[in-house]
């Protein structure tokens, strides 16, 4: 599971659900308030910003 970065602790996961997204044949979840909320913040990131945060490696990542 990943959160989006403004959802640090316990408290800011109130009312927060989880959205299935999917990159690179990778199929992960990202905690959330809305599911337009996770696609703009997914859709913000480059794809070296995104690898690091779904858990690829650099080598693993040059596979896709």
């Amino acid at each position: 599971m990943i959160r989006v970065p403004w959802i640090r602790c316990r408290a800011d996961e109130a009312g927060a659900q989880l959205f299935e997204m999917e990159w690179r044949r990778q199929i992960f979840s990202v905690l959330a308030h809305s599911e337009s909320e996770t696609r703009e913040w997914w859709g913000g990131l480059s794809d070296a910003e995104r690898n690091p945060v779904i858990g690829l490696e650099e080598e693993q990542a040059g596979l896709f």
